[in-house]
């Protein structure tokens, strides 16, 4: 089940959104939740 505020977070990273997942995991493995991600602080660079 996706979520509208989810939803609106996988339109906003695009093909990226499965990288955002992962690097969420990560922070959440070590105790840390980002509550507010979006491309201002999560971005991807060519």
């Amino acid at each position: 089940m996706t979520t509208p505020e989810i939803q609106k977070k996988a339109e906003a990273f695009e093909n990226n959104w499965p990288v955002v997942k992962k690097i969420l995991a990560e922070f959440e493995s070590y105790g840390i939740y980002i509550a507010d991600v979006n491309p201002s602080n999560i971005q991807f660079l060519l």
